[in-house]
């Protein structure tokens, strides 16, 4: 029995080319989020939103603090995080000495224990890497339930840092 060979038809320059641009676009699209955040910075400096009596006495109720400690040498945060009550409304908040390496999709988490995984509240994207800033805590959230914030990189599931709250 005999067997034939059939030969492919070239492909044409102008295909090869296309699809080389496009994986040079992607490519540096890629790179450029991944990469350009670590020499990039965000300052934010957001008040804290004082309201009624509150406002008016210049209170807040403290309900937990905590220092942030980097995950590893590469992944260094610092700064005070509070969770403050003011008006009925609960707060996480960042203090002015927060300071975060910056990378690409980081969330703020409230978690329990090391449990990254399955058991966490988002607070949503990190604000900034720098700065005070401030995320609100749904209501009717049992905050026993957590003891520790972290800065998490959803991306490529790496923790950036953490403070536990007590």
């Amino acid at each position: 029995m005999l067997h034939t060979v059939r030969r492919l038809k070239p492909i044409p320059k102008a295909l090869l080319a296309l699809v080389a641009a496009i994986v040079l676009v992607a490519g540096g699209w890629f790179a450029w989020w991944t990469i350009s955040p670590l020499f990039l910075n965000k300052t934010v400096s957001e008040a804290l939103p004082l309201s009624g009596a509150d406002a008016q006495a210049g209170e807040l109720k403290l309900l937990f603090q905590g220092e942030f400690t980097g995950a590893d040498a590469f992944h260094k945060v610092s700064g005070t995080a509070r969770v403050v009550e003011s008006g009925g409304e609960t707060l996480l908040r960042f203090d002015d000495d927060f300071n975060s390496i910056n990378g690409p999709d980081l969330y703020v988490w409230l978690v329990k224990g090391d449990n990254t995984r399955s058991d966490f509240l988002d607070l949503g994207r990190l604000k900034g890497n720098i700065g005070s800033q401030n995320y609100q805590v749904p209501e009717g959230t049992d905050l026993s339930a957590y003891d520790r914030v972290i800065i998490w990189c959803r991306a490529f599931s790496v923790l950036f840092g953490s403070a536990p709250l007590g």
